[in-house]
């Protein structure tokens, strides 16, 4: 896997003894919105909720201060 991917799974949801496959893009700004999210070195994003009934997503931090879980919304900018 290239150096400048990071993948999102859900473990909860999957077994270790079946083939799943990627494949389904979806046209996104999460390239640019994770590197501003964590650019200061406070925040690593650790995991993405998606809201199905919306086009909104949810980015769901680390605080790497020692402080709590963060979630930063992804409101849809029309």
């Amino acid at each position: 896997m290239p150096d400048n991917t990071q993948v999102f799974w859900d473990p909860l949801l999957t077994k270790t003894d079946t083939p799943y496959e990627g494949g389904y893009y979806v046209r996104n700004d999460l390239k640019d919105r994770i590197p501003f999210i964590e650019q200061d070195g406070q925040r690593k994003v650790v995991g993405i909720v998606v809201d199905f009934d919306s086009f909104d997503l949810e980015l769901i931090t680390m605080d790497l201060t020692g402080e709590d879980v963060n979630v930063a919304p992804m409101k849809r900018q029309d």
